[in-house]
């Protein structure tokens, strides 16, 4: 029977717009990646009045607003603390979104990832939080350097680190405005590991987060040993300086924690590491020594940073 003669009433499709998305990035000395990922991003499936990309230079030797001016949906902001983190809370004092998503200037997103991200957010009401898939890309991938043989096996294990740890890099990772208004924002007095510690720290006040492959940047992996030797200084210098705020008036449980919690592990690690490495079918002999020497000399200087930031030096920014 036909609704208008029945005297039903006639339902009506009401389109409901999108989410606005707001992107932060920080950025400090690195024009000529976030060229790159900005080209991306201008170019989403997402509608474009939907969503904004918050660039926030972080106090760069070079200003990148001539840059921004290219882009239709960057937006410029500047942060003098030096710290990513100090950097995404300044994207979020003016971020308009109601969803907010992070990646890095040096992150080459898919060209759906806004929209893959929304979709995967939306589409489980349970979970406030989702970390995307991080692929990495080589210089030349027919020979790759010890370095990227490294990177190769052990960079980002987003699956793991959500699934078992409760944390995502903000490489690529989607939230609700309202995480950060009822949790609070990240520690920008750490310059290292200041995802995982939000992300931990909003999941025990009940928030969750789960992982979705479809959801999907791509990361450069580093290709010389000074790369990864600074990333993991800093890294090490974050997980330090944590330490030193959780017990900033206990001396003894400071050093008894980082020892027990840090040093001791990674002495245990190592070894873990060389069976892994050794049992690994996918590389040669020559790769795997390779492998092997770059971990170990990575974990003896991730252990040494530690030991000097607790015993009173200042965490790096590389």
């Amino acid at each position: 029977m036909d609704a208008k003669r029945s005297g039903m009433p006639i339902m009506l499709k009401v389109k409901v717009p999108q989410p606005y998305v707001s992107v932060i990035i920080p950025v400090f000395n690195d024009s000529a990646r976030l060229k790159r990922c900005l080209q991306v991003l201008d170019g989403q499936t997402y509608a474009r009045e939907r969503y904004e990309v918050i660039v926030v230079d972080n106090a760069s030797e070079e200003s990148v607003v001539d840059l921004l001016a290219q882009f239709v949906q960057a937006v410029s902001a500047y942060e003098g603390q030096q710290g990513s983190y100090a950097a995404r809370n300044r994207g979020l004092s003016l971020a308009k979104g109601e969803i907010i998503a992070f990646t890095d200037s040096d992150c080459v997103p898919a060209s759906d990832w806004i929209e893959s991200g929304v979709t995967a957010l939306l589409q489980d009401q349970d979970y406030s939080i989702v970390g995307g898939r991080i692929e990495l890309f080589f210089r030349n991938s027919d020979q790759l350097t010890p370095a990227e043989l490294y990177e190769d096996l052990t960079a980002f294990p987003q699956k793991q680190h959500i699934e078992k740890s409760n944390f995502s890099p903000t490489a690529n990772l989607f939230t609700y405005r309202r995480v950060f208004d009822e949790c609070g924002v990240f520690n920008q007095e750490l310059k290292s590991n200041g995802d995982r510690e939000w992300c931990q720290s909003v999941v025990r006040q009940g928030c969750s987060i789960r992982y979705d492959e479809k959801v999907v940047v791509q990361h450069p992996a580093r290709h010389s040993f000074l790369q990864l030797y600074r990333r993991h200084l800093r890294m090490a210098g974050g997980r330090a300086d944590a330490y030193k705020e959780k017990f900033s008036n206990r001396r003894f449980q400071l050093v008894k924690n980082i020892l027990l919690n840090e040093i001791l592990p990674d002495a245990f690690l190592m070894i873990k590491d060389f069976l892994v490495i050794i049992l690994r079918r996918k590389y040669s002999a020559f790769e795997k020594a390779q492998i092997v020497l770059v971990s170990s000399l990575l974990r003896h200087a991730r252990s040494w940073e530690k030991v000097r930031v607790i015993m009173g030096g200042t965490s790096r920014n590389f």
